[in-house]
C-alpha cells in the first residue's frame, strides 16, 4: 500500500543573492531524518564554477554536510547558512521502504549526474590488470596467484615473504569487515594487505582504516596501475 511522504531537495548556492543553485542531497522528513548527500569524491568530480563557486569552498562544505549527516545532526538550525538551504517539503507516494525512496530520490535530483562517472576502476579491471602487470613486469621476482579466501596470494622469490592482499574499498564496511576476519583463521607469520581502491576522505572511511591498523593490515592504495605496480615493487 502507497504511503505519502515528505522530503526537501538541498541545494548549495555559490553566491548567497544569486538564485543559480545545484543539489547536493535530499532529506525525508520524519523517520529520524534520513537523508543522502553529495559524497567528496563525487564533489571532486564537479568542475562547473557557475554551479559551485569557489571550489576549495565547496569542497569543504560537501565535507562539513558528510560529517553533520553522519553525527545525526544535518538538520540543526545552528548550521544554516545562506549558501545552504532545504527546498520547501515535497510529498511522494510510494509503497517501498524508506531506505529505496531515498536513493531513488538521491539519483533523481543528484546522482544522475555521476552514472557514467567514476574515477575509481572496476574491482574485477583492477585484478586482472593486476596480473597482467605481475607476469609482464615482475616474473621472477614475484609469484602472484588467486586464491579462495584472498584476491591474491603474492609471494616475493628475494624476501621469501608471502603477502595475502583483497581488493576493496574503505567506503565498504563489508570488505573492511571481511579483511579484519580473515588473518584469523591463518597463521599469524605473514602480511596482509588491504588493496585499497578509494581516496579515504571521509570520517567513516578513516575510522575503517584506523581498524585495519590495529589488525596489523597495512591498507595500500591500489587504484590504479602506477599504484599496482608500485605494490608489486615494494613486495619484491
Amino acid at each position: 500500500m502507497r504511503q505519502i511522504y515528505e522530503f526537501s531537495v538541498i541545494r548549495y548556492f555559490p553566491t548567497s543573492l544569486s538564485e543559480e543553485f545545484i543539489n547536493i542531497g535530499v532529506f525525508l522528513h520524519g523517520h529520524n531524518g534520513v537523508e543522502k548527500i553529495l559524497t567528496e569524491e563525487n564533489a571532486r568530480e564537479l568542475h562547473c564554477s557557475a554551479l559551485i563557486g569557489d571550489r576549495k569552498k565547496f569542497l569543504g562544505l560537501v565535507e562539513y554536510l558528510n560529517e553533520l549527516s553522519i553525527n545525526g545532526t544535518l538538520q540543526d538550525k545552528n548550521h544554516y547558512f545562506n549558501n545552504f538551504r532545504f527546498t520547501d517539503a515535497r510529498q511522494i507516494a510510494s509503497a517501498k521502504d524508506v531506505k529505496e525512496i531515498i536513493e531513488d530520490l538521491y539519483y533523481d535530483f543528484v546522482g544522475h549526474k555521476f552514472i557514467y562517472e567514476s574515477k575509481i576502476p572496476a574491482r574485477a579491471t583492477i585484478i586482472k590488470n593486476s596480473l597482467e602487470i605481475a607476469e609482464e613486469h615482475f616474473k621472477g621476482y614475484i609469484n602472484i596467484q588467486r586464491t579462495t579466501l584472498f584476491d591474491f596470494e603474492i609471494e616475493s622469490v628475494k624476501k621469501k615473504i608471502i603477502h595475502y592482499s583483497s581488493v576493496g574499498s574503505t567506503a565498504n564496511k563489508q570488505d573492511v569487515a571481511n579483511m579484519i576476519m580473515l588473518p584469523q583463521k591463518l597463521s599469524e607469520d605473514r602480511e596482509y594487505d588491504f588493496l585499497d581502491i578509494s581516496k579515504r576522505s571521509t570520517p567513516q572511511q578513516e575510522h575503517f582504516l584506523n581498524k585495519l591498523q590495529t589488525n596489523n593490515i597495512k591498507a595500500r592504495s591500489f587504484s590504479d596501475k602506477k599504484e599496482i605496480a608500485k605494490y608489486f615493487e615494494m613486495i619484491a
